[in-house]
């Protein structure tokens, strides 16, 4: 097998195609937990980034084996608490 291309530390079901913004673009299963790439997919943001966030506890996860897993409900919440409404200007 060519690895290559592979960053280090990447597993088989953690490759994924990425965009030109390093956003992977993977489908986003059905159930209530998803990967790695695939979270990254659902937050739209880069593998690296990611990582960042998780190594700061930022994000919750568990580990399945040597891979992590997210829950959706998880990464809603995140979002929600990250949300930054507009400020509206009075003229």
């Amino acid at each position: 097998m060519d690895q290559k291309n592979e960053p280090m530390g990447s597993t088989e079901g953690e490759r994924a195609q990425k965009s030109k913004s390093g956003i992977p673009d993977v489908p986003i299963p059905a159930g209530p937990y998803i990967n790695t790439p695939e979270a990254a997919c659902y937050l739209r943001l880069s593998l690296g980034t990611l990582a960042n966030l998780v190594s700061a506890r930022r994000i919750p996860f568990a580990k399945a084996g040597r891979r992590r897993v997210f829950k959706k409900t998880d990464l809603d919440e995140y979002l929600e608490k990250s949300y930054k409404p507009a400020v509206s200007i009075s003229v």
